[in-house]
């Protein structure tokens, strides 16, 4: 396994975020939001694809498989282990009346085994290689990030396809289409969907003669992406998850204590509220919100109804607070996000620090992903980029940040 990591370290591409050490869902969400602020700014046109593939892991050809790995240069002898893993497979079907007759097994990894991520990315790289291949005379049209051409970004089979023109975005998904067909991956023109900024004309694009649905948001790795990259409905959303899993718990904890219900607050509700919250901008409607939110949750452990009129520091008081800790929870997750980021020379990097060519337009711009880090830590991103360097330094700074500080 550790061989067949370092292989996916050496090949596959930053654009692939799954299965890879210190990369996650959040990752690819942070990259995609900051394109989408980054070419809002400039007025520079997006339009997005994102695909959706039919029983991805179950289509994997094994015989495609193997030679994918050959053609990695992949040790003789990890080659010659996996093909004993998978050939000659059969698989019958228990029913009512006794099993099936027995059948090859000749396609899809192995449910639960360790090694079928690996195989699944190399498997999927293979594919993206073909499609950069065609891209001759940038027919793509690619987003350029301090001039590096981006146009997919991957988590597993998640994809998300990028391009400047709807000619350029066509003629992308008109070539996933076809060297995934030609691994056996075979692309849902139903669930597959297509998103222009709100500054883009819109995409007309068909696949296997259907019309792509248009759509102005998209559930992208749990998160909502909007066409225009506002953030606000993505929280509301997650605030209302939350606000449902609040509900289910009460049946659960109504004989517990206080203390106890605060713990499963803070490990099961609280999380999900917070997902993806790294990647936030916030407004002083969404700190409300938050807020409002955190609040509500004391007042049901608390059992305090709606309509008595109580301050919310009498509540904090009465649960032995100085202040709410969700925000201060948001800020400390997304300061640290902001470490990591700056210290990785990685693709995250590159879209928080890259620019896209373009001129801006008139009137006051919409409030920075990086506004947040600069007004919490009371200095430039520039400032807070050289002391991240300094784990130690950058870890006071923002405990400082985030710290209950006495009112005057």
């Amino acid at each position: 396994m550790k061989r067949l990591e370092k292989k996916i370290e050496e090949e596959v591409s930053q654009s692939q975020a799954g299965f890879r050490r210190n990369r996650g869902t959040r990752d690819q969400i942070f990259n995609l939001r900051m394109i989408i602020e980054k070419c809002r700014e400039s007025n520079t046109e997006l339009h997005l694809g994102y695909i959706d593939y039919t029983k991805a892991f179950d289509c994997v050809s094994h015989h495609k498989m193997i030679e994918t790995l050959k053609k990695y240069n992949c040790h003789f002898k990890i080659i010659n282990l996996i093909k004993n893993l998978y050939q000659n497979q059969v698989a019958a079907v228990r029913t009512e009346n006794g099993n099936t007759e027995w059948l090859q097994v000749k396609r899809g990894v192995r449910q639960g085994c360790i090694l079928s991520p690996a195989l699944f990315s190399l498997y999927t790289e293979s594919i993206m290689r073909d499609v950069e291949a065609e891209d001759t005379e940038d027919k793509y049209s690619a987003i350029k990030l301090n001039g590096n051409p981006i146009t997919e970004l991957r988590y597993a089979d998640d994809t998300a396809l990028l391009s400047k023109t709807t000619e350029g975005l066509n003629e992308l998904m008109q070539n996933v289409k076809k060297f995934s067909q030609n691994k056996n991956l075979l692309l849902n023109a139903k669930k597959t969907k297509v998103m222009d900024s709100d500054k883009s004309p819109a995409s007309s694009i068909l696949i296997d003669n259907e019309a792509l649905e248009n759509v102005t948001h998209f559930n992208y790795l749990g998160a909502n992406i909007e066409a225009d990259g506002k953030i606000t409905p993505d929280i509301r959303k997650r605030l209302a998850i939350a606000t449902s899993k609040l509900k289910s718990m009460m049946n659960i904890w109504k004989s517990q204590s206080t203390p106890l219900k605060m713990r499963i607050l803070k490990s099961c509700i609280f999380p999900v509220a917070t997902y993806g919250c790294e990647t936030w901008t916030l407004t002083k409607k969404d700190v409300e919100k938050i807020d409002a939110f955190e609040m509500k949750c004391y007042r049901k452990i608390l059992r305090i109804p709606w309509t008595a009129r109580r301050p919310n520091q009498s509540i904090l008081q009465e649960l032995g607070m100085k202040e709410r800790q969700l925000l201060k929870n948001i800020k400390q997750l997304k300061l640290k996000y902001f470490g990591h980021v700056v210290r990785h020379n990685n693709l995250e990097k590159l879209c928080l620090e890259g620019a896209v060519e373009g001129r801006r337009g008139r009137g006051r711009p919409r409030r920075r992903w990086t506004q947040d880090i600069s007004d919490w830590l009371g200095f430039s991103v520039r400032e807070a980029s050289i002391l991240a360097q300094d784990r130690d330094g950058f870890r006071s700074a923002v405990w400082e940040a985030t710290s209950y500080k006495d009112p005057p």
